[in-house]
């Protein structure tokens, strides 16, 4: 195993060099860490640094089976361990993602979407809607009084901030889905006018969802169910004091939202980022220089990326590759997630119709004439 000094010295990027410097630190300064580990490309980087890194075996790896796992993904852990000389533990799912969107929702669209969707129809909300602010807030939250409202003032007074569960909207506290219902009015000031926060981030979602209410649970609590309880579970019974995750700043999405590589919680593990500034060409430069072998799901299937098989949260273009490539290589796999997931593909297939017919509802009003585009002239 190469020296730290060595290993600074040869790194071929300066952000390659500025991780392996803050991983080594990392692990000298904690004493039992636990790192989550995917198969995928990002993890698998992240796989080889630390092990270059970790003389005194303090780093626990762990995998988590959310019960949809590409073949090719279970045969590179293998690899994996061979070719470090680890073991990486194999987690089960605290409810697989089979039962997980039976009993808690399916996933829609995105995250954030699901979401607020979820927060939505906990509260029995009608869809068919389009009611002021104000007037969903009075109709599906509760507005505080009596001693919820002396609670309320003495909090904000000493804490500069409404406790929690409740917000603070024009002179009053409210408790319940305010901000699902902010996303819903297109009035969420908390995160910027075109962010995630608000519902024209997705194109004709309104419209989409007043036409066609959703008539089965939708959710983001899947992955919650299939990974972070089962994490949960492992670090509690561990005592880990770093818990070490694979993403990047430049995916985009909510880590994105993300500030340092670095957390500290105040209770439990610190969590640590080893590969957070790594840009597209670090990932592409690391793997070239240290020789990494990717799982067969990027070199045999060209998949982009892995994750939840099939995941409905996927662009588009990236889910027309994967589904072929799983359908090819994988077939029983194919056939589970596809009746799995079936209720969220169809609703997100009738969005996207939805989203097309609507362009050119709008195309052929401002210019008189049909658009007419390449999916049409191939149909």
């Amino acid at each position: 195993m190469k020296g730290i000094t060595e290993l600074l010295l040869n790194a071929p990027t300066g952000n390659i060099a500025d991780s392996i410097a803050k991983a080594d630190y990392q692990i000298k300064t904690h004493s039992r860490i636990l790192c989550s580990i995917s198969g995928g490309w990002d993890s698998t980087i992240m796989m080889d640094l630390l092990t270059k890194l970790d003389t005194e075996g303090k780093i626990t790896y762990v995998w988590y089976d959310t019960g949809l796992v590409y073949k090719a993904e279970k045969e590179h852990l293998d690899y994996l361990e061979n070719r470090y000389g680890v073991k990486i533990v194999r987690k089960k799912a605290y409810e697989p993602i089979p039962l997980a969107v039976k009993r808690h929702g399916y996933p829609f669209l995105n995250k954030r979407a699901s979401e607020y969707i979820m927060r939505l129809q906990m509260h029995s909300f009608d869809f068919t809607s389009d009611d002021s602010i104000e007037v969903l807030r009075e109709r599906y939250c509760k507005r505080a009084e009596g001693d919820d409202l002396k609670t309320c003032v003495n909090y904000m007074k000493e804490y500069g901030k409404p406790p929690k569960g409740w917000a603070y909207r024009d002179g009053y506290f409210y408790n319940g889905c305010v901000s699902a219902l902010e996303w819903w009015c297109n009035c969420s000031k908390d995160c910027g006018e075109n962010s995630q926060c608000n519902i024209n981030h997705n194109k004709w979602l309104k419209e989409f969802l007043m036409e066609n209410p959703p008539e089965f649970k939708i959710s983001a609590l899947c992955c919650k169910y299939a990974k972070k309880m089962a994490a949960y579970e492992i670090l509690k019974e561990g005592d880990y004091d770093l818990n070490i995750i694979g993403i990047r700043k430049g995916e985009g999405g909510v880590r994105a939202q993300i500030q340092s590589c670095y957390t500290e919680t105040g209770s439990g593990p610190d969590i640590y980022r080893p590969i957070f500034w790594y840009s597209e060409e670090d990932k592409i430069e690391y793997t070239k220089y240290y020789d990494i072998h990717l799982s067969d799901c990027y070199i045999k299937w060209n998949l982009p990326r892995t994750g939840c098989c099939l995941c409905p949260y996927a662009l588009p273009s990236n889910f027309a590759k994967e589904e072929e490539a799983v359908a090819k290589h994988d077939p029983q796999l194919y056939k589970a997630v596809k009746n799995v997931f079936a209720p969220s593909y169809e609703y997100t297939n009738r969005y996207r119709e939805f989203v097309k017919k609507k362009d050119k509802e709008v195309f052929y009003e401002k210019y008189g004439f049909t658009q007419i585009t390449l999916e049409d002239l191939i149909a």
